[in-house]
């Protein structure tokens, strides 16, 4: 089965969630050292699809480690909103995000 992995990065530590057919198999938090997220990664969903985090100041960062490490389709958030089509237009603000579209 496909795992999608879900980071929410701080300085300090980062979040980490694993999702496998729909349902959380973990949850849990280590150090914001992409090198220990993709150790943790490989040995709690070895057969990882997708993994996505935020954007903020550490995205560029986390984007490219996690790809040196050798993990699949690393994304942020706002670069999925965008793929998608996700965004709109509204009378009150220019972009608002909606909720995601299957």
């Amino acid at each position: 089965m496909e795992e999608y992995i879900g980071l929410d990065v701080s300085m300090k530590e980062t979040a980490v969630s694993i999702r496998r057919a729909g349902q959380r198999i973990w949850r849990g938090k280590c150090a914001s050292d992409p090198s220990i997220i993709a150790e943790l990664i490989r040995k709690r969903a070895p057969t990882v699809k997708r993994v996505v985090f935020e954007t903020g100041p550490l995205s560029v960062w986390f984007y490219h480690s996690l790809r040196t490490e050798g993990l699949p389709r690393s994304a942020s958030m706002r670069a999925m909103l965008r793929r998608r089509s996700i965004w709109r237009r509204t009378r009150r603000t220019r972009t608002t995000p909606m909720v995601w579209r299957s």
